[in-house]
């Protein structure tokens, strides 16, 4: 990582230090942080960033990607919640759509989980990579129905 980036990354946390009303600020450092593996920092910049901007449907669907990303396999508490106010504020967001579909099926809710990842499936151009992985896991969740 080139030292420009450090530079930029400390200038950003002096400003925010200063002026730390700024949720694109804090959403911005908090990608910063993401590119430079700072998981916590980068965490804890998106909850100021978070509780500034509840309604801001950029830095909640990073903030919510990024809490995912550190326990991938669990869908309850804040994870959920921040899916759920996504959907609610964007309901047709395709993070959203996929992750509520996951959390359904996890809980053997096979049919809600189609439901969701039907509506991402329309969503999805023909020629998004994603669509057979969603493809296979609306199989799956269809298979599972029929037992």
């Amino acid at each position: 990582i080139p030292p420009m980036v450090f530079e930029m990354v400390a200038k950003l946390e002096k400003r925010l230090a200063a002026q730390p009303n700024d949720p694109e600020g804090w959403a911005r450092l908090g990608r910063s942080y993401v590119v430079l593996e700072r998981t916590e920092q980068a965490r804890a910049a998106y909850a100021k960033a978070y509780a500034l901007a509840p309604d801001n449907v950029d830095v909640l669907s990073d903030y919510a990607w990024l809490v995912l990303n550190e326990d991938p396999g669990n869908t309850t508490g804040l994870v959920n919640d921040l899916y759920v106010r996504l959907a609610k504020l964007a309901p047709q967001h395709p993070d959203a759509l996929w992750f509520l579909g996951f959390a359904a099926y996890q809980k053997g809710d096979f049919r809600l989980a189609l439901s969701y990842w039907d509506r991402l499936y329309k969503l999805l151009p023909p020629e998004n990579q994603g669509r057979a992985h969603l493809k296979q896991a609306m199989d799956s969740a269809r298979e599972k129905m029929k037992r």
